[in-house]
C-alpha cells in the first residue's frame, strides 16, 4: 500500500485541554511526537499539519522523516485544516491511492490498529474505511479512497468529513477498534488515557 498517505491533523488551539495539547506529556516523550512515531512504523509517508502553536510544535517534530505543512486558516476548523492538508498532498503526490486522516489527540491508537484499517481498504473501490467505538459513535481514524479528493479539498467548519460519510453509507466499510479511539480533549480525559 504505498500509494497511501497519511495525514495527521494536528493545527488546534486546543481550547477545551486550556493549553497546548500537542505537547502535552505521554509516554517520556509529547502527544504529537507519540502519535508520529506510530504512523510512521506503519511504513507509510506522513504529513502533518499544523497552525496553531506551530512555532512552539515545529522544532519538536522537524527531524522526523516526515511532511510539514502550516494551515494559515486553521482558526476555521478541523475540515479547514483537513482540505488543507489533502491539497499539499495531492500537489506533491499526484498518484495516490487514498489517505488515512489521523488525529493528533488518540494516544492509545497502535500500529496494529492503524494497520488493520489499512489492511481493509481496497484500492479502486471507491471505499470509506471508518473507525467505530464500543458506544457506537464512528470517526477517525478514517482512509478515503482517492475517489474523493476533490470533495476533501472542500470541506471546511469543524466537522472534519463527517458529511461525506453520512452522504456516501453506502461504500463505508466500520472496523471497530472501541476504547482505543477515545480522545484527549480535556485534562480529565488525558488523565483517564493514562490509566491505560
Amino acid at each position: 500500500m504505498d500509494n497511501m498517505m497519511i495525514l495527521l491533523l494536528a493545527a488546534g488551539a486546543s481550547r477545551r485541554m486550556g493549553k497546548t495539547k500537542q505537547l502535552l506529556p505521554w509516554n517520556e516523550t509529547s502527544l504529537i511526537e507519540h502519535q508520529l512515531k506510530t504512523l510512521l512504523t506503519t511504513g507509510l509517508k506522513v504529513h502533518v499539519v499544523l497552525g496553531a502553536f506551530a512555532k512552539e510544535i515545529q522544532p519538536q517534530i522537524e527531524d522526523l522523516p516526515i511532511t510539514i505543512s502550516m494551515n494559515p486558516n486553521w482558526e476555521k476548523g478541523m475540515g479547514n485544516s483537513l482540505a488543507f492538508g489533502v491539497q499539499q498532498i495531492i500537489e506533491k503526490n499526484k498518484h495516490i491511492d487514498g489517505i488515512l486522516i489521523a488525529l493528533v489527540d488518540q494516544p492509545l491508537l497502535t500500529t496494529a490498529h492503524f494497520k488493520k484499517l489499512i489492511n481493509t481498504f481496497t484500492p479502486g473501490q471507491n471505499q470509506i474505511i471508518c473507525s467505530k467505538s464500543d458506544e457506537g459513535w464512528s470517526g477517525p481514524p478514517i482512509i478515503f479512497d482517492s475517489f474523493y479528493v476533490n470533495e476533501l479539498m472542500q470541506q471546511d467548519g469543524d466537522d472534519g468529513a463527517k458529511n461525506l460519510t453520512k452522504k456516501y453509507t453506502d461504500v463505508v466499510t466500520f472496523v471497530h477498534l472501541g476504547v482505543f479511539m477515545e480522545d484527549a480533549d480535556t485534562p480529565e480525559a488525558l488523565r483517564e488515557l493514562r490509566k491505560y
